[in-house]
């Protein structure tokens, strides 16, 4: 019987440990991006819809499946470059967003704090929601507004959210 050479033994130990680093990672991706995310607490109902800063010219949009984008917008408020997209879950304890970058639709030449080049946490601050049931207050005043604090860079965007749309919590108890 003959002895593998040494060659192969160290080429399939190189592919071991790549398949079993990609593995690793795999599950690692999936476990963040598939996660279910909480259903109680303020966050829930902040993060849903789209928020608009109109001085920096910034809209982050984020939707009850987890997605998340990033765009800048011109002076008429319509998107003109997306800067980032991806997924998000929310951290209700420490009021943070945290943010996976998908890698190629991600515009480098913006510093949005990344970690381990597509991780990226968003503080929120000052969360204001108004009474929605409240029939006294006009539609145009019922405006939420919030502080998104992007860590690791001094990027801090004061947002209204521009709509509303249906609840997060539609269809579920």
């Amino acid at each position: 019987m003959k002895k593998p050479s040494l060659a192969k033994k160290i080429i399939s130990t190189i592919l071991g440990i790549v398949f079993l680093i990609i593995a690793i990672a795999a599950i690692f991706v999936c476990t963040y991006i598939f996660s279910q995310p909480s259903k109680s607490g303020d966050s829930r109902e902040l993060i849903y819809g789209s928020w608009l800063d109109e001085e920096n010219g910034i809209r982050f949009a984020m939707d009850k499946t987890g997605a998340f984008k990033m765009t800048e917008v011109n002076k008429k408020g319509k998107d003109t470059h997306t800067i980032a997209e991806g997924w998000f879950k929310i951290d209700e304890d420490n009021h943070k967003i945290q943010i996976l970058f998908k890698p190629n639709k991600l515009d480098k030449s913006y510093d949005l704090g990344t970690k381990l080049g597509y991780f990226s946490t968003i503080s929120y601050k000052n969360l204001e929601l108004p009474d929605k049931d409240n029939e006294d207050i006009k539609d145009e005043e019922k405006k939420a507004s919030c502080k998104f604090i992007i860590e690791n860079t001094e990027l801090v965007y004061s947002c209204d959210r521009e709509n509303y749309g249906e609840s997060f919590y539609s269809g579920h108890n």
